[in-house]
């Protein structure tokens, strides 16, 4: 039997060698020990006994302070690099609505707090005004920009901070945006059908227990959609195919015929595998919705793509900035000339540094001056930025062996007010999908078991356990590029023009069969007769 005195909870606590605990401890912990003369409360006590009152009280105020403490790096990072405010709402699975607000840059995602709407309604002011609130307690000077999908109730709220915080813009989720036009694609005539279709088909094979054996020998899964996820449907029918030779193997086979008879979904489902024009259909809507697909999956999460995408729009024009100041589409001149970008910068530059003076020599100069004398000097070319060693290194940028902003950095000398631009937008993320992350959090703290959780106590255990990964992840990411500079990654090529999945792709957190050593020729030619004469039977 293991030591009680081992266990890790006694480092909470403050008992003496002899195990003797004073009589402060005994009142906080409200032991259920016999107490002896001299306020002590005896042998020493198990910690399954330790009240709740000490361990969500004063522990977890203890916890949330050296959460917080851990987080001083990350925090001073924000007046140079800048930070964007995330916000998402959601319903926890007793049907309360909540907000949880974030503070999000490429380089880290740090959770602020949580809101518990109760009977307020989720409109622009009510969402404004805990936005204001996280823009308090980051500062100011620190946030960029306001990062949230297009529904119209942020679009709201995000004009109602400007008002106020003129240099905070909304950021449109580019990955939300993604999502709805994937959507949107399959809700087409020529898509919505193949979709149905196949949705029907994973339904009807993840429901027979014979398909699900067989599957599992085989290491093989189908992969069901779920709405919640990004892509869903992409992933899905991307599986289909890849397991496409198998399941045409699977529904010849005698034990298949045998288990099919009296389950006419199961017949239904194997004349739909042997339909050549379903399958026609199935590669139709991969194609069209890959790139899209791919594009998604670069823009979400914490990924440094704000200089990769841009989007044309007055109302989101830190895109168009980001896609400016993102050295690459300089020195290659990716998109040419294009004066409604250039217009769309100019102006955003007037109006953020709008009333704002510098001192240049002995005269007062207004700040959007001197910025956009200096974007001359960065698209002409000329100074430090039209070095040849300049003009170089953006091609360890797109390789991903050099940041944007370090190269701002060491040859933005010319344009210094500029380089502080670049280095706080560039830095910034296009997708507020960390919100959408931060609610599993939730959902693994708020269980049946805990259900009970006040919304106060729940947000402060969201605010340790996921700011607690966050700075171990800041970690390992150092560690991972110390390897790839010493190491660069190989990364294997796709098979069959189809880009493997990850097992973060996974919905249902299944491994999919490695087909790449199965050829299509060994597809069994199909005996039409032989299956009627055992339909009959």
């Amino acid at each position: 039997m293991a030591n009680v005195d081992d266990h890790p909870i006694w480092k909470y606590f403050n008992v003496p060698e002899g195990g003797k605990c004073d009589s402060t401890v005994d009142k906080q912990c409200n032991l259920q020990d016999d107490a002896e003369e001299g306020g002590s409360c005896g042998t020493r006590f198990l910690p399954t006994r330790t009240s709740t009152y000490c361990i969500m009280g004063r522990l977890l105020e203890e916890c949330k302070s050296k959460t917080e403490n851990t987080l001083k790096d990350v925090k001073e990072s924000w007046s140079e690099i800048g930070v964007s405010i995330a916000c998402d709402g959601w319903t926890d699975g007793e049907g309360r609505p909540q907000l949880n607000i974030l503070a999000v840059n490429s380089r880290a995602s740090v959770f602020l707090f949580g809101v518990d709407c109760g009977t307020d309604k989720k409109g622009a002011d009510y969402i404004a005004k805990h936005l204001k609130t996280a823009i308090v307690e980051v500062g100011a000077e620190n946030v960029v920009g306001l990062l949230m999908d297009g529904a119209s109730a942020n679009i709201s709220a995000a004009s109602i901070v400007a008002q106020e915080y003129p240099k905070v813009l909304w950021i449109r989720c580019a990955a939300h945006a993604l999502s709805l036009l994937m959507k949107d694609i399959g809700e087409l005539n020529w898509a919505k059908p193949t979709i149905e279709e196949a949705q029907q088909l994973i339904s009807t094979l993840k429901n027979a227990q014979w398909i699900t054996g067989h599957f599992r020998e085989d290491s093989l899964k189908v992969l069901k959609t779920a709405g919640i996820r990004f892509g869903t449907n992409y992933i899905a029918l991307e599986r289909l195919i890849l397991v496409r030779r198998t399941l045409k193997k699977m529904v010849s086979t005698k034990g298949f015929k045998d288990y099919m008879k009296g389950r006419p979904k199961l017949r239904v489902a194997r004349g739909t595998i042997k339909r050549p024009g379903f399958w026609k259909g199935v590669e139709q809507v991969v194609v069209v919705l890959k790139p899209i697909y791919m594009m998604l999956r670069q823009v979400d999460g914490n990924q440094e793509v704000m200089g990769k995408m841009w989007e044309n729009n007055i109302n989101c024009p830190l895109y168009v900035v980001g896609r400016i100041l993102y050295p690459p589409n300089q020195y290659e001149k990716i998109f040419g000339p294009d004066r409604e970008c250039t217009k769309v910068f100019k102006q955003f530059v007037r109006d953020y540094y709008k009333g704002e003076t510098v001192k240049m020599g002995n005269v007062l100069s207004p700040m959007a001056t001197v910025v956009e004398t200096e974007i001359l000097t960065y698209t002409r070319g000329t100074g430090e930025i039209g070095e040849q060693k300049a003009k170089d290194e953006h091609i360890l940028i797109k390789e991903g062996h050099l940041d944007p902003v370090q190269w701002w950095v060491m040859n933005g000398s010319d344009c210094p007010h500029l380089t502080k631009l670049a280095c706080k937008i560039l830095k910034q993320c296009v997708s507020a999908s960390t919100c959408e992350t931060n609610w599993g959090v939730w959902e693994s703290i708020h269980t049946a078991r805990r259900n009970r959780l006040g919304p106060k106590r729940l947000a402060d255990l969201v605010y340790v356990s996921h700011n607690y990964h966050t700075v171990k992840k800041l970690d390992e990411d150092f560690a991972k590029k110390m390897m790839v500079t010493a190491l660069p990654m190989i990364r294997e090529e796709p098979k069959d023009g189809y880009e493997p999945l990850d097992e973060d792709d996974d919905i249902q957190d299944e491994a999919y069969l490695d087909i790449s050593t199965v050829d299509e020729s060994e597809d069994e030619p199909d005996d039409e007769s032989e299956d009627e004469s055992s339909d009959s039977e």
